[in-house]
């Protein structure tokens, strides 16, 4: 909450209750803490329609994703064919010389 009062959050204003919990470990060999994120609260505040959007998005980048990979193996076996002719004129140039 500190950090929202320097973006200008109301005085007073507290957290959103089970927003995120606080685990203590404790063993022979490790201690510390984990701070879980527990972003189901995030729905409250989103404006409506972002589920769509954000689908929407994820798709486009999935397929740009793939689309990208693709392109990439297409040209890589593309060069490869281009080294096998080379090599194949290569060796009939010497054969008839």
């Amino acid at each position: 909450m500190w950090g929202l009062a320097k973006l200008g959050a109301k005085q007073g204003s507290r957290a959103i209750p089970g927003a995120s919990r606080v685990y203590a470990i404790t063993g022979e060999k490790v201690n510390g803490y984990i701070k879980e994120n527990r972003i189901k609260y995030i729905t409250k505040i989103l404006p409506s329609g972002w589920a769509a959007l954000v689908e929407h998005l994820a798709t486009n980048k999935i397929f740009k994703q793939a689309a990208m990979a693709m392109e990439r193996k297409w040209r890589s076996a593309m060069r490869r064919v281009e080294r096998v002719n080379a090599m194949t004129i290569r060796s009939l140039f010497r054969s008839a010389a």
